[in-house]
Protein backbone atom coordinates (compact mmCIF):
# COMPACT_ATOMS: atom_id res chain seq x y z
CA UNK A 1 0.00 0.00 0.00
CA UNK A 2 2.99 2.28 0.65
CA UNK A 3 4.14 2.15 -2.46
CA UNK A 4 1.14 2.06 -4.51
CA UNK A 5 0.37 5.78 -2.52
CA UNK A 6 4.13 7.05 -3.20
CA UNK A 7 3.15 7.10 -6.22
CA UNK A 8 0.41 9.00 -6.24
CA UNK A 9 -0.11 11.46 -9.21
CA UNK A 10 -1.03 15.01 -7.81
CA UNK A 11 -3.46 16.54 -10.61
CA UNK A 12 -5.84 19.04 -11.48
CA UNK A 13 -9.05 16.12 -11.97
CA UNK A 14 -11.88 15.17 -9.42
CA UNK A 15 -10.92 14.88 -6.05
CA UNK A 16 -12.85 11.94 -5.93
CA UNK A 17 -10.12 10.17 -8.13
CA UNK A 18 -6.80 9.01 -7.57
CA UNK A 19 -4.21 8.50 -10.59
CA UNK A 20 -1.08 6.58 -10.00
CA UNK A 21 2.30 6.46 -12.17
CA UNK A 22 3.12 2.93 -12.31
CA UNK A 23 4.94 2.84 -15.92
CA UNK A 24 4.64 3.13 -18.32
CA UNK A 25 1.37 4.81 -17.72
CA UNK A 26 -0.76 6.91 -15.08
CA UNK A 27 -3.71 4.44 -13.77
CA UNK A 28 -6.60 5.85 -12.31
CA UNK A 29 -8.37 4.33 -9.01
CA UNK A 30 -12.29 5.88 -8.84
CA UNK A 31 -15.73 4.94 -8.19
CA UNK A 32 -15.70 2.26 -11.06
CA UNK A 33 -12.96 0.68 -9.62
CA UNK A 34 -14.17 0.82 -6.14
CA UNK A 35 -17.63 -0.24 -7.20
CA UNK A 36 -15.95 -3.44 -9.15
CA UNK A 37 -14.03 -4.44 -6.40
CA UNK A 38 -16.16 -4.43 -3.46
CA UNK A 39 -19.57 -5.56 -5.27
CA UNK A 40 -21.06 -2.49 -2.84
CA UNK A 41 -24.31 -0.92 -4.27
CA UNK A 42 -23.42 2.71 -5.89
CA UNK A 43 -26.10 5.66 -6.03
CA UNK A 44 -27.73 8.80 -4.95
CA UNK A 45 -27.24 9.15 -1.18
CA UNK A 46 -30.88 10.06 0.52
CA UNK A 47 -31.31 12.01 3.18
CA UNK A 48 -29.92 10.20 6.00
CA UNK A 49 -32.53 12.18 8.41
CA UNK A 50 -34.86 9.78 7.20
CA UNK A 51 -33.39 7.20 9.15
CA UNK A 52 -32.76 9.42 12.24
CA UNK A 53 -34.27 8.31 15.97
CA UNK A 54 -37.67 9.74 16.42
CA UNK A 55 -37.67 8.55 20.38
CA UNK A 56 -35.94 10.00 22.96
CA UNK A 57 -36.02 7.13 25.01
CA UNK A 58 -34.22 4.96 22.37
CA UNK A 59 -31.44 7.68 22.70
CA UNK A 60 -31.11 7.46 25.97
CA UNK A 61 -30.84 3.43 26.04
CA UNK A 62 -27.82 4.39 23.69
CA UNK A 63 -26.40 6.93 25.37
CA UNK A 64 -24.36 4.92 27.55
CA UNK A 65 -23.44 1.95 25.61
CA UNK A 66 -21.89 5.17 22.81
CA UNK A 67 -20.30 6.99 25.42
CA UNK A 68 -18.55 3.16 26.19
CA UNK A 69 -17.31 3.06 22.91
CA UNK A 70 -15.70 6.38 22.53
CA UNK A 71 -14.28 5.63 25.72
CA UNK A 72 -12.10 2.90 24.05
CA UNK A 73 -11.05 5.47 21.70
CA UNK A 74 -13.36 3.76 18.63
CA UNK A 75 -15.45 5.92 16.58
CA UNK A 76 -18.98 6.23 17.37
CA UNK A 77 -21.97 5.16 15.04
CA UNK A 78 -24.03 7.39 13.59
CA UNK A 79 -27.54 6.59 14.76
CA UNK A 80 -29.30 6.96 11.73
CA UNK A 81 -26.60 3.76 10.44
CA UNK A 82 -28.31 1.97 13.31
CA UNK A 83 -31.59 2.51 12.49
CA UNK A 84 -31.00 1.14 9.19
CA UNK A 85 -30.41 -2.18 10.97
CA UNK A 86 -33.92 -2.28 12.10
CA UNK A 87 -34.95 -1.92 8.32
CA UNK A 88 -33.86 -4.36 6.30
CA UNK A 89 -35.29 -3.52 3.07
CA UNK A 90 -33.99 0.62 3.51
CA UNK A 91 -31.14 -1.16 4.55
CA UNK A 92 -30.39 -3.65 1.28
CA UNK A 93 -31.29 -0.63 -1.02
CA UNK A 94 -28.99 1.88 0.83
CA UNK A 95 -25.90 2.81 -1.58
CA UNK A 96 -23.48 1.59 0.43
CA UNK A 97 -20.50 1.82 -2.01
CA UNK A 98 -21.03 5.22 -2.39
CA UNK A 99 -21.25 6.28 1.03
CA UNK A 100 -18.17 4.06 2.36
CA UNK A 101 -16.37 5.11 -1.28
CA UNK A 102 -16.49 8.61 0.02
CA UNK A 103 -14.93 8.33 3.45
CA UNK A 104 -12.18 5.85 1.82
CA UNK A 105 -11.21 7.89 -0.90
CA UNK A 106 -9.90 11.10 1.60
CA UNK A 107 -8.41 8.42 3.72
CA UNK A 108 -6.30 7.62 0.92
CA UNK A 109 -5.47 10.92 -0.62
CA UNK A 110 -4.55 12.07 3.20
CA UNK A 111 -2.28 9.19 4.45
CA UNK A 112 0.88 9.92 3.22
CA UNK A 113 0.29 13.96 3.37
CA UNK A 114 -0.69 14.05 6.86
CA UNK A 115 2.19 11.22 8.43
CA UNK A 116 4.76 10.45 5.71
CA UNK A 117 6.17 7.84 7.85
CA UNK A 118 4.23 6.30 9.68
CA UNK A 119 -0.18 6.22 9.30
CA UNK A 120 -2.88 4.46 9.26
CA UNK A 121 -5.46 3.53 6.13
CA UNK A 122 -8.93 3.51 7.32
CA UNK A 123 -11.94 2.70 5.76
CA UNK A 124 -12.34 0.05 3.07
CA UNK A 125 -7.83 -0.31 2.33
CA UNK A 126 -9.00 -3.72 1.09
CA UNK A 127 -10.10 -2.36 -1.97
CA UNK A 128 -6.70 -0.33 -2.71
CA UNK A 129 -4.81 -3.32 -1.80
CA UNK A 130 -6.79 -5.58 -4.41
CA UNK A 131 -6.71 -2.77 -6.97
CA UNK A 132 -2.65 -3.15 -6.53
CA UNK A 133 -2.87 -6.84 -7.15
CA UNK A 134 -5.67 -6.01 -10.33
CA UNK A 135 -3.29 -3.92 -11.87
CA UNK A 136 0.46 -5.26 -11.38
CA UNK A 137 0.12 -8.77 -12.56
CA UNK A 138 3.68 -9.17 -11.42
CA UNK A 139 3.03 -8.34 -7.48
CA UNK A 140 -0.39 -10.62 -7.95
CA UNK A 141 1.98 -13.36 -9.40
CA UNK A 142 4.00 -13.67 -6.50
CA UNK A 143 1.67 -13.46 -3.48
CA UNK A 144 -1.40 -14.30 -4.61
CA UNK A 145 -3.86 -17.07 -6.24
CA UNK A 146 -6.66 -16.33 -8.13
CA UNK A 147 -9.97 -17.87 -7.45
CA UNK A 148 -12.22 -19.78 -9.83
CA UNK A 149 -14.88 -17.84 -8.99
CA UNK A 150 -16.57 -17.13 -12.40
CA UNK A 151 -17.85 -14.28 -14.31
CA UNK A 152 -19.35 -11.30 -12.94
CA UNK A 153 -18.54 -11.18 -9.51
CA UNK A 154 -16.82 -8.76 -7.04
CA UNK A 155 -12.90 -8.66 -7.72
CA UNK A 156 -12.47 -8.55 -3.87
CA UNK A 157 -13.00 -12.50 -4.03
CA UNK A 158 -11.21 -13.39 -6.68
CA UNK A 159 -7.82 -13.59 -4.79
CA UNK A 160 -6.09 -15.57 -1.79
CA UNK A 161 -3.04 -14.84 -0.31
CA UNK A 162 -0.40 -17.44 -0.61
CA UNK A 163 2.47 -15.30 1.01
CA UNK A 164 3.23 -12.28 2.84
CA UNK A 165 4.57 -9.90 0.85
CA UNK A 166 8.55 -9.21 1.73
CA UNK A 167 9.92 -5.84 1.35
CA UNK A 168 13.18 -6.77 -1.18
CA UNK A 169 10.25 -8.44 -3.17
CA UNK A 170 8.14 -5.40 -3.08
CA UNK A 171 11.13 -3.29 -4.35
CA UNK A 172 12.09 -5.52 -6.92
CA UNK A 173 8.60 -5.25 -8.47
CA UNK A 174 8.29 -1.97 -8.11
CA UNK A 175 11.52 -0.74 -9.71
CA UNK A 176 11.40 -2.76 -12.60
CA UNK A 177 10.42 -1.73 -16.19
CA UNK A 178 7.31 -2.09 -16.02
CA UNK A 179 4.36 -3.39 -15.05
CA UNK A 180 1.35 -2.03 -15.07
CA UNK A 181 -2.28 -2.82 -16.87
CA UNK A 182 -4.66 -1.10 -18.58
CA UNK A 183 -7.11 0.23 -15.91
CA UNK A 184 -10.02 -1.92 -15.02
CA UNK A 185 -13.33 -1.36 -16.51
CA UNK A 186 -16.82 -3.27 -16.55
CA UNK A 187 -17.59 -5.91 -18.92
CA UNK A 188 -20.92 -6.25 -19.71
CA UNK A 189 -22.14 -8.89 -17.72
CA UNK A 190 -20.87 -6.43 -14.65
CA UNK A 191 -22.62 -3.39 -16.16
CA UNK A 192 -25.92 -5.18 -15.40
CA UNK A 193 -25.43 -5.70 -12.23
CA UNK A 194 -27.41 -4.30 -9.36
CA UNK A 195 -24.42 -2.66 -7.28
CA UNK A 196 -22.76 -1.30 -10.92
CA UNK A 197 -26.28 0.11 -12.07
CA UNK A 198 -26.50 3.59 -10.01
CA UNK A 199 -22.40 4.25 -10.36
CA UNK A 200 -23.33 7.70 -12.38
CA UNK A 201 -25.91 8.70 -10.11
Amino acid sequence: MHRLLGRELYHDGLSDKMRFMLDPRSIQFSRVEFCLITGLKFGAIPDTELYRVEMWSFLLNLKQGLNRVNAEGRASIPIWQLRLVDNLEAFVAFPWGSHVYKYSIFRFKMAILKRPLRYNIFWLAYALLVFTYEVIPSLAKQFMTPRAVGQPFPHILRWDLIRRPRGDKLDKVFNAMMFAEAELTAIEAERGLWYYQGIYE
